[in-house]
């Protein structure tokens, strides 16, 4: 329920927008996962979906297909996740966020740095959702706990 997928619809069926998310990473400090989540959830709340109209009466559309006119007005569209509080319905904002925790030595840090990654033991990322749902788990490396 992260995002509204009827909003990508133009016709049901049909035409769908698609939405491609591609990251590139120039230097990283550590901890890379949780900094892409953060850049991709604010692409996502500042993409807008443009405004389309199915031309029915056009000459494809009698054959069976649809011809879409495209609005080219920026401000003639919507965006795909409406901002917390606006009244956005179920997509409102329910983009996850993930989080990292990173055990090095006896202690779990989160918001690892390069130099603590290597020298981790294991590390848990889990992305939680607004409501405090976990909506994704991944676990690398092993935990010990020499005390038990």
């Amino acid at each position: 329920p992260a995002i509204d997928l009827t909003k990508l619809c133009i016709v049901e069926n049909a035409q769908v927008w698609v939405i491609y998310v591609d990251v590139l990473v120039l230097e990283t400090g550590g901890n890379l996962l949780d900094h892409i989540g953060i850049a991709v959830k604010s692409a996502l709340c500042d993409t807008r979906i443009p405004k389309v109209t199915v031309l029915q009466n056009s000459e494809e559309g009698r054959k069976g297909g649809a011809e879409l006119e495209v609005s080219d007005d920026p401000y003639d569209s919507t965006l795909l996740v409406p901002p917390p509080g606006t009244g956005g319905g179920s997509g409102e904002n329910q983009l996850p966020l993930c989080i990292t925790l990173s055990r090095v030595g006896t202690r779990t840090i989160a918001d690892a740095s390069l130099e603590e990654e290597a020298v981790a033991s294991a590390q848990l990322s889990v992305g939680v959702s607004p409501s405090g749902n976990p909506v994704g788990v991944q676990k690398r490396g092993t935990l010990h706990y020499p005390h038990l």
